[in-house]
């Protein structure tokens, strides 16, 4: 697993084009290409469970 924090006023291209509307945002990858998303705070229980669906 790769974690990357992206700076969307550095990079308002890549907001773009992953329609990123609000912050915080998560977007997941698998072979490059998005999986899944949450946007908006989330708690840590919720993010674990959906990072660990995807992880295996």
């Amino acid at each position: 697993m790769k974690v990357v924090k992206v700076n969307i006023d550095d990079h308002q291209e890549h907001a773009a084009r992953f329609r990123v509307m609000s912050i915080p945002a998560m977007l997941l990858f698998k072979d490059g290409q998005p999986v899944d998303r949450l946007d908006g705070a989330h708690p840590k229980r919720n993010i674990v469970d959906r990072l660990e669906c995807h992880l295996g």
